[in-house]
């Protein structure tokens, strides 16, 4: 049983470097030779076995650098293999390790619902001046079959992963009929995470409500104190305005 980065059930295969698996067996069913699993499946991951390769002493070494473009930062990332099997093929032992280093950003923008139907609009502009609480300044409605978003958000996260895997197999076949097989998996993922979060809310009323073919709201502004130092009449007279003395 391996931890993972994951809130979920469900296994994240970030915290293995590729080039350590030979391959991944997926059960949807139970199986005797394995531990009971969970209701998705389980998954078995085989890592390289000598005896299943070629003979002789062999090696291989990679290495490289990680950039992330919205980050402008770069990551080493570096790995290697050796193996040796010797001539008969009845012992062998295979060792493995990776390291990377790895920057990240994602950039969000998300509506997290919508105010549907007839929304209450200000017969202005954002730099109407002196404007007064009647029916023909205030109580305007917007057209009926329209959605405006209530809120808008801005976020930022900014991810740094260091990766480290070792394993290592030793094999030797002590008869026809014995196969002795020792294996060990290390793995350290470290995940340093943070975000920026910027929200803000929208209720009535609105100035300068557009809408788009599909009756979506896709622009507006909302009073706030510049506009009502600059209309007291309204927010004297209206609640829905008063309320929104405080945003800027």
């Amino acid at each position: 049983v391996m931890a993972t980065d994951n809130p979920g059930r469900e296994f994240s295969f970030d915290v293995l470097s590729p080039n350590m698996i030979q391959r991944t067996d997926i059960y949807k069913s139970t199986v005797p030779q394995l531990q009971e699993g969970g209701i998705g499946a389980t998954v078995n991951i085989i890592t390289a076995k000598p005896l299943d390769g070629r003979g002789g002493m062999h090696a291989a070494l990679s290495g490289g650098l990680i950039y992330d473009a919205l980050r402008k930062k770069s990551g080493p990332d570096f790995a290697g293999t050796f193996s040796y099997v010797n001539d008969d093929k009845t012992f062998g032992a295979v060792f493995a390790g990776s390291y990377n280093r790895r920057y990240s950003q994602i950039d969000q923008f998300a509506i997290h619902g919508w105010l549907p139907g007839a929304q209450g609009v200000i017969n202005g502009t954002p730099n109407s001046r002196g404007l007064q609480p009647d029916t023909r300044t205030v109580l305007i409605d917007s057209a009926s079959n329209i959605f405006t978003p209530r809120d808008t958000s801005f976020l930022r996260y900014n991810d740094s992963r260091e990766r480290l895997n070792l394993t290592g197999t030793v094999q030797s076949q002590l008869s026809d009929k014995l196969l002795l097989t020792v294996d060990g998996l290390y793995s350290k993922f470290d995940l340093v995470s943070d975000a920026h979060y910027f929200g803000a809310y929208f209720t009535p009323r609105f100035i300068g409500l557009t809408t788009n073919a599909n009756g979506t709201v896709v622009g507006f502004n909302r009073p706030g104190t510049q506009f009502l130092a600059a209309n007291p009449a309204l927010a004297t007279a209206s609640s829905d305005l008063r309320v929104t003395a405080s945003q800027t």
